[in-house]
């Protein structure tokens, strides 16, 4: 059960393994059902008064990149395709040495 949705330009900081702090919109990450939940969900959790979530699995490159994506997901979520008309999102690129760690991440992230 959650509350009320957060604004969509309410704050948002997320602490990597490496300490670094990345302030993004909350409507950015909101496309991560894990933080969505952790930020609105019934109870009083540290998370939710500070609006600070410390994501000490994840490394500060991949989560660059795992903001990146969802960047690229916000921009593109209802293109279409103008030939076939179907919801079409361009390719997200990811190099090979990325991948494994982009994968666990966005498997925690539910994204």
């Amino acid at each position: 059960m959650s509350t009320s949705e957060l604004d969509p330009k309410t704050m948002i900081t997320l602490v990597s393994a490496n300490g670094d702090e990345f302030v993004v919109e909350y409507g950015l990450v909101s496309a991560s059902s894990m933080l969505r939940r952790m930020l609105n969900s019934k109870g009083n959790f540290l998370e939710q008064r500070t609006q600070v979530i410390k994501l000490s699995m994840i490394p500060t490159s991949t989560l660059e990149r795992v903001l990146e994506y969802c960047k690229h997901r916000r921009q593109h979520v209802g293109s279409s395709n103008p030939d076939t008309g179907y919801e079409e999102m361009p390719t997200f690129e990811i190099k090979s040495e990325e991948a494994l760690e982009l994968l666990l991440a966005s498997s925690f992230l539910d994204i």
